[in-house]
């Protein structure tokens, strides 16, 4: 899952390295959202019977939706 707010952050720190510093697009490297988003629903979670290890459960969002 992607928190929008953060990738749209990031392509704007992009286009300023490309609009104002005449970086080429080319020369961009691609990135991944840091840290990644980890939304989990807490009800299927349970009915599959699916346990977390405790460091995951410190990454995790949980979502009742």
């Amino acid at each position: 899952m992607a928190d929008f707010y953060t990738l749209g952050y990031m392509a704007g720190q992009k286009a300023a390295l490309i609009l104002r510093d005449g970086t080429a697009p080319t020369k961009l490297e691609s990135e991944i959202q840091n840290p990644p988003l980890f939304l989990v629903n807490r009800n299927t979670i349970n009915h599959l019977g699916i346990p977390l290890s405790p460091e995951a459960l410190r990454n995790v969002t949980w979502t009742d939706e």
